[in-house]
């Protein structure tokens, strides 16, 4: 997990407002994997995946979860120095980063299996 003083102040924005839908007025308690970094589109700078699997809201239920898993997305970094989001609008549960020969992926489990995300050279595609 990606330390809150570690954060680019953009991803930190979006953060806040995962926690604001998800928690609305109840504090936050974040778990591992709440926010983390690598580098899925390979410009040698972090990508953040924020995953709301890993907030908790104290007192209530996170409402950025339902049946099927909590939202899960991935901003990239642009060569202008901020960061676009790759559009997944996927619900999962607890997802994980893995990286094999050179290539970093995004293993998103749900209800129907994993699905797993690369990046192609232009956008993050679930690749089978």
């Amino acid at each position: 997990m990606v330390s809150a003083l570690e954060l680019p102040a953009e991803i930190a924005k979006l953060r806040d407002i995962s926690v604001k839908d998800g928690c609305q007025n109840e504090p936050p308690i974040f778990r591992a994997g709440f926010i983390r970094a690598a580098d899925f589109n390979g410009d040698g700078k972090p990508d953040y995946v924020i995953d709301d699997n890993g907030l908790e809201c104290k007192g209530g239920y996170n409402r950025n979860c339902g049946s099927g898993g909590c939202a899960v997305e991935v901003y990239l970094s642009t060569p202008a120095g901020t960061y676009r989001s790759a559009n997944l609008q996927r619900l999962g549960f607890q997802s994980s980063i893995s990286k094999r020969e050179g290539r970093v992926t995004l293993v998103l489990p749900g209800r129907h299996g994993p699905s797993r995300y690369r990046w192609n050279g232009r956008a993050l595609v679930e690749i089978r």
